[in-house]
């Protein structure tokens, strides 16, 4: 396995291939990439792109639209907000990119010979 970050698949639009380095990256890190999930890790960078347009509509729109009958009501993006946090959060936890999830991955550190401390550290 290489610690070099994958090209972003060409079916990734422009908005989540900006997402594709870092996500990579920190999966490649964590060893949970393989080229097998690029599906996968795609779709988080998707989702992502989703929630930040989501999230950009309403702030520009408010939390609240008119309703049919004069009332006033929920935006309608709140709720695909909502689901598109739960399928990014998701997907985050499936590469070890949540605090609770990353404990599951076994981290290689590399000593940094500058750090004070380090001589305390057990092995």
């Amino acid at each position: 396995m290489t610690n070099e970050v994958p090209k972003a698949p060409t079916w990734l639009s422009e908005r989540a291939s900006a997402h594709w380095p870092q996500l990579a990256g920190a999966a490649v890190a964590n060893k949970t990439y393989s080229e097998n999930y690029d599906m996968t890790l795609g779709l988080l960078c998707e989702s992502i792109a989703d929630m930040q347009f989501l999230q950009t509509t309403i702030r520009k729109e408010g939390l609240t639209v008119p309703g049919a009958d004069g009332n006033v009501k929920a935006h309608p993006a709140l709720r695909q907000l909502e689901s598109c946090r739960a399928q990014v959060f998701k997907g985050m936890e499936s590469f070890g990119l949540t605090a609770k999830s990353k404990k599951h991955v076994k981290e290689e550190r590399i000593p940094n010979p500058d750090n004070p401390f380090a001589k305390f550290k057990k092995a």
